[in-house]
């Protein structure tokens, strides 16, 4: 793939300027990187919280924590700009968030800690991880910008985009060869995964130690109350209550898909594993096509309308069928979800950088990360709350299932979102003459 690049009229450029030898370890990191995030992400936990039986409360809670975690963006930010170098300090942050979950595959070793236990444990260290997760990417970021030179950016994140999706295919495909693998126990195949992860984790970390330090101070110095200044542009207040909320909406009931599939109608998350695979292969065919047609038009509220109300109907799927019935719906679903996610990313990813000042863009992003995770913290622990009133309220329920019924109302709280934001974020920006936005 570099050397395709090489023979472009637009990276002409780079042609005097040969790759570096350490740039193919940046894209292979992240691949590794991809499998420890998925296998230690919210859908296996969801999955494997279904299976051992465990409360809502208790799914709620290792779902709804890592969002906490997005708050590590903006403490990031603001160490960073003290520290010495920004590889140094992303590194140490990811390899300090990547250990802790060591701490986890011990405890379910400990035969006095119940499943109840164990998974509370597991929730409180998926948190901390994700916080020196967001904390270590700030870094990166900054690390990044000073070693990959600028006629190379646009050509590095593309093809870093494609080893990513990669990642995350391969983590779901051998996810779902191992997940179910019972020998030795009835969970071997999730503590085999977690074990797995934690390798994959340090292999990344290890390939990232192959790169060089940037020779550029690491960030920025930011005070503590310019991180207040972002709130004040009502421009950028529009991305910043917009992506958020439906962000928080779609976590009302996204999280429990996994827990409703392998705890109320029995399916494994070997099979469940493969259907994200398919969501994965949805977004990967169609995501180029959408941020395509945003360039053309400029109008990438568009997009997001059309993808927000896809995303808000697919859960009425799982509403009417009976439980044999899901086994055929489940990979579509899944797909059309793959495509609305990605040209929801793609949308909003536009409409940010169009309303942020580039002097100050880190800053923003920060202030913007830290917004996604409170409101997918709220939105996850709000549906944990919904979950446990429909499952208490008969009347609620819909084929003696009170998920079902939870799935109804998100989708009509997704799809009241999405119509009334657009036209907000539409009429706010025409306001204030975004000329971008049609």
């Amino acid at each position: 793939m570099i050397s395709q690049a090489r023979e472009d009229p637009s990276t002409s450029d780079a042609i005097f300027h040969p790759a570096p030898s350490w740039l193919p370890f940046l894209y292979w990191e992240v691949v590794f990187a991809m499998l420890y995030e998925t296998w230690f992400g919210r859908s296996y936990l969801s999955g494997l919280a279904g299976e051992l039986g465990v409360s809502v409360g208790i799914v709620t809670l290792l779902t709804g924590l890592p969002w906490i975690g997005s708050i590590g963006q903006v403490l990031g930010a603001w160490w960073l700009s003290r520290a010495a170098s920004a590889k140094r300090y992303a590194w140490t942050a990811l390899a300090v968030g990547r250990s802790a979950w060591i701490l986890a595959l011990l405890l379910a070793l400990v035969p006095a800690i119940s499943k109840v236990q164990w998974m509370a444990w597991t929730a409180g260290i998926a948190c901390f991880a994700s916080i020196c997760s967001s904390s270590g990417e700030v870094a990166w970021l900054a690390w990044m910008q000073g070693v990959v030179a600028a006629n190379r950016r646009g050509l590095f994140f593309g093809v870093r985009q494609r080893f990513w999706v990669i990642g995350i295919i391969a983590a779901n495909l051998l996810g779902s060869l191992l997940v179910g693998w019972r020998r030795g126990g009835p969970y071997t195949g999730y503590a085999l995964l977690g074990v797995l992860a934690v390798f994959s984790g340090w292999i990344s970390l290890g390939l990232l130690a192959f790169v060089p330090s940037s020779p550029r101070s690491s960030a920025v110095c930011f005070e503590k109350k310019e991180f207040l200044k972002p709130l004040r542009d009502p421009r950028f207040r529009v991305v910043l209550v917009l992506w958020p909320l439906l962000n928080g909406v779609v976590q009302i009931i996204g999280p429990f898909f996994p827990y409703f599939f392998t705890r109320e109608v029995g399916v494994p998350m070997s099979r469940i594993a493969l259907w994200i695979m398919v969501g994965n292969v949805g977004s990967l065919m169609t995501v180029g096509f959408l941020g395509a047609r945003i360039d053309r038009t400029g109008n990438p509220l568009e997009v997001l309308r059309w993808m927000g109300l896809l995303l808000a109907v697919s859960p009425l799927l799982y509403v009417l069928p009976s439980k044999a019935a899901i086994f055929w719906i489940a990979p579509p679903e899944h797909f059309a979800s793959g495509i609305a996610n990605g040209g929801l990313k793609v949308a909003i990813l536009s409409l940010l950088c169009g309303v942020t000042p580039e002097e100050r863009n880190s800053l923003y992003f920060c202030v913007y990360t830290a917004f996604i995770g409170v409101f997918g913290a709220l939105g996850t622990f709000a549906g944990g709350l919904l979950v446990k009133f429909f499952q208490a309220t008969p009347a609620l329920q819909i084929h003696g299932s009170g998920f079902r019924a939870f799935f109804v109302a998100g989708a009509a709280l997704r799809a009241l979102v999405v119509i009334c934001g657009v036209w907000w974020a539409h009429r706010t920006l025409a306001h204030d003459g975004e000329s971008c936005i049609e």
